[in-house]
C-alpha cells in the first residue's frame, strides 16, 4: 500500500516538475518574443529619428540656405544658358553686402511673381553710364568714371544704354552678359537688396545625351557635360 502511495506521489511530483518547467519555458519564449519586439521597435524608432533629422536638415537647407533653379531664356549666354541648372546660395547676404561681379537670382521690381537672374554691376551710392560700348562706374573713388573692364563678356558684345540714376543705399544696377539681349536694371530700374533671393554659387551644365521611348513617350535624357562652382571675377577698380 505504501509503495502504491510513494509511485503515486512520484508520479504527481513528476507531473509537477513538468508543469514548472513548462511554465519557466513558456516564460522564456515569452521573454524572447519581447526582447525581439522591444528590438524591432528600437529598430524602427531609430529609422523614424534618422528620418525626421534627414527631413528637418533637408528642410533648413532647402528652404532657408541653398535653393535649386534653372537658366530660362538667353540673358546670361555665353557663361550661362538656357536649361541650365544652377544652385542659390541664400544665407552669404545675411553676413555680408552682394558684391560687385555676383550672379544673382531675384524678384523683379515690375514681375515680382517671376525669378531673374542678372550679374550686379553698380554698387549701392555709384551711378552707370554707357561709353564707348563700355560701361562707366561713377563713385566717390572716381567721381570722372571709370570703364568697367567685363572679361567675361564676348568681343562682340553690344554695350549700350541709358544714363542710370545715382543707387540707394541697398540699391544695386544688374545688367545680363547677353546685353542686347536682357531685360535688366535698363529697363526696370535698380534693384532694391530685399528682392534678392540669393547668389549663384554652383551650375550644372547639361546636354542630350539619349531619347528613349517608354509606352509610346518620348523621353529626352541628359548627360551632365559639366559643373562647378561660380567665381567672382577680377575687375580693374
Amino acid at each position: 500500500m505504501m509503495d502504491k502511495n510513494k509511485n503515486l506521489n512520484n508520479k504527481k511530483g513528476s507531473k509537477d516538475i513538468k508543469e514548472t518547467d513548462k511554465i519557466k519555458n513558456g516564460a522564456k519564449e515569452t521573454n524572447s518574443l519581447l526582447s525581439a519586439l522591444i528590438e524591432i521597435l528600437s529598430f524602427f524608432w531609430d529609422i523614424g529619428k534618422t528620418l525626421i533629422i534627414v527631413i528637418a536638415v533637408a528642410f533648413v537647407i532647402r528652404f532657408y540656405l541653398v535653393q535649386p533653379f534653372y537658366v530660362e531664356g538667353q540673358s546670361m549666354e555665353p557663361n550661362f544658358t538656357d536649361g541650365e541648372y544652377l544652385l542659390i546660395d541664400e544665407i552669404s547676404y545675411h553676413f555680408r553686402p552682394p558684391a560687385r561681379g555676383d550672379v544673382v537670382v531675384f524678384k523683379p521690381p515690375t514681375y515680382t511673381y517671376q525669378n531673374y537672374i542678372k550679374r550686379i554691376i553698380a554698387l549701392p551710392l555709384e551711378k552707370i553710364e554707357f561709353k564707348d560700348n563700355k560701361v562707366l562706374i561713377i563713385n566717390e573713388d572716381y567721381p570722372e568714371g571709370k570703364k568697367l573692364q567685363e572679361d567675361y563678356l564676348p568681343g562682340d558684345i553690344i554695350n549700350t544704354g541709358e544714363e542710370g540714376p545715382k543707387l540707394n543705399d541697398r540699391e544695386f544696377f544688374v545688367l545680363g552678359d547677353n546685353r542686347s539681349q536682357s531685360s535688366d536694371s535698363r529697363a526696370f530700374g535698380p534693384l532694391s537688396q530685399k528682392n534678392i533671393i540669393g547668389r549663384v554659387w554652383f551650375y550644372i551644365k547639361t546636354e542630350k545625351w539619349k531619347e528613349l521611348e517608354l509606352f509610346g513617350i518620348k523621353i529626352k535624357v541628359p548627360k551632365i557635360s559639366k559643373i562647378g562652382m561660380i567665381k567672382r571675377p577680377e575687375y580693374n577698380m
